[in-house]
């Protein structure tokens, strides 16, 4: 007997600590996120503007500095839809555009690379691209890490 009610107990905790995150606390705001890399021979900077809607679809841009290998900027334009499952934020991009004054065939590759990724993958699952785990959302605060490549990196957005 104090068997099972320690387990129910432990349960119970479980489910009173689990994360859920209000939806409403991420839809309608503009996020400003900032990052930095240097992995595996690339290094820059990043900044990105999104919004997430209520509607399920979100739509962003993002600037990003190169300076190693090559210096170059790239300014990518993006949307598509999103969804919560628990603490993991799914993000499916359907339209991707990107530029480049001093890389433009850089940027052709990219979007190529992308949009003909969108294509192929319409009626897939989601995979660990499209998924990234919440770490602390706050009606001003948004830390993501993202499921890419096993990536342990978190990015830090504000509330604009």
């Amino acid at each position: 007997m104090k068997r099972i009610f320690f387990c129910l107990l432990v349960l119970m905790v479980g489910i009173i600590g689990a994360k859920n995150f209000d939806m409403s606390l991420l839809v309608g705001k503009t996020w400003q996120c900032d990052s930095v890399f240097d992995e595996d021979g690339v290094a820059g900077k990043g900044s990105s503007e999104g919004i997430y809607k209520k509607n399920g679809t979100f739509s962003g841009k993002s600037k990003v500095v190169y300076t190693k290998p090559q210096k170059y900027t790239l300014e990518i334009v993006e949307s598509g839809t999103w969804e919560l499952e628990g603490y993991e934020l799914i993000s499916v991009i359907k339209t991707y555009s990107a530029k480049s004054k001093e890389a433009p065939e850089i940027a052709r590759a990219i979007e190529e690379l992308v949009t003909t990724s969108i294509k192929e993958s319409e009626e897939r699952d989601y995979t660990e691209n499209d998924r990234s785990t919440i770490v602390e959302l706050t009606k001003n605060r948004l830390v993501t890490k993202s499921g890419a490549y096993n990536s342990e990196q978190t990015v830090e957005c504000k509330a604009k």
